[in-house]
């Protein structure tokens, strides 16, 4: 059996390939925020819906103000997240992770997704507020609960590292592939590693392979790579070295370096 290094092997770096290919947060960390003021908030806002004060409304009526109020709250949300993105990201401002902070909560707490998200990741990485794991979980098990895809990815790697929670490789096996039903990449990629190595699931390599083919479909190096491996040493599939050797291919052809090496390595073609 060849011997290659599929993904990593330490808990902490196993899924980071994944995120690499897939998360766009990645910039330089801002100054702390001036004051903790958030950290006190609850997640949502309460209930500030509009009650019926006198006899003539009725419960159409109180559906209906119910129902603007919430319109107007969407509306509102969008408008704060867009303006937050800006900060975040530098479009047309300095970047400002305070400022995307600011406006991202507000949409947060009224049960804007995206912003949920987006507060998990300045909290995760302490951008513009102090660093907390366990609020991060929070937002993001909100965004999740509403269906956020990048959040799956987000909570089954915070359980996976113990980051922010319990480790629980079991809870990542559940977030990983619930992200990987919406065809999340860094879900789908991870979740593969997880078949691989029999970590919150039995040893699985027909469904790591799987997983990983609609990586390397999508032009995921690591993905690519790790087929080439698997069919190198017929983990999960017959041993095929003409196989392996088209996929470490692809993988060399998106800059995988290990793959590189393979090709230099494994036996020629037979003619």
């Amino acid at each position: 059996m060849v011997v290659r290094n599929i993904g990593n092997t330490g808990r902490n770096t196993a899924l980071v390939c994944a995120a690499g290919f897939l998360l766009t947060f990645s910039f330089p960390a801002s100054a702390q925020h001036k004051n903790n003021k958030y950290l006190a908030r609850p997640l949502l806002a309460p209930d500030t819906a509009l009650k019926p004060e006198t006899a003539f409304q009725t419960d159409d009526m109180y559906k209906f103000l119910q129902k603007m109020q919430h319109e107007q709250q969407n509306i509102d949300a969008e408008k704060w997240f867009i303006q937050g993105e800006k900060y975040y990201y530098g479009r047309g401002v300095t970047i400002d992770y305070s400022m995307a902070f600011d406006y991202w909560i507000r949409a947060a707490e009224v049960g804007f997704p995206d912003a949920q998200h987006g507060v998990g990741i300045l909290y995760l990485h302490g951008r513009g507020i102090q660093e907390e794991p366990q609020l991060a979980v929070r937002f993001f098990e909100a965004a999740a609960a509403q269906g956020y895809v990048q959040s799956y990815y987000q909570l089954g790697t915070m359980h996976f590292n113990g980051q922010g929670i319990k480790q629980d490789s079991k809870k990542a096996f559940e977030y990983f592939s619930e992200g990987a039903k919406k065809n999340d990449i860094g879900s789908l990629y991870a979740l593969g590693m997880l078949y691989f190595n029999g970590e919150g699931t039995e040893r699985n390599y027909p469904a790591a392979m799987q997983a990983w083919k609609k990586c390397a479909d999508k032009g995921n190096a690591e993905a690519q790579f790790n087929i080439a491996t698997m069919y190198e040493n017929g983990q999960g599939v017959e041993k095929n070295v003409d196989v392996a050797r088209q996929w470490y291919a692809k993988a060399a052809e998106n800059k995988h370096a290990g793959a590189v090496a393979a090709l230099r390595d494994i036996a020629p073609a037979a003619h």
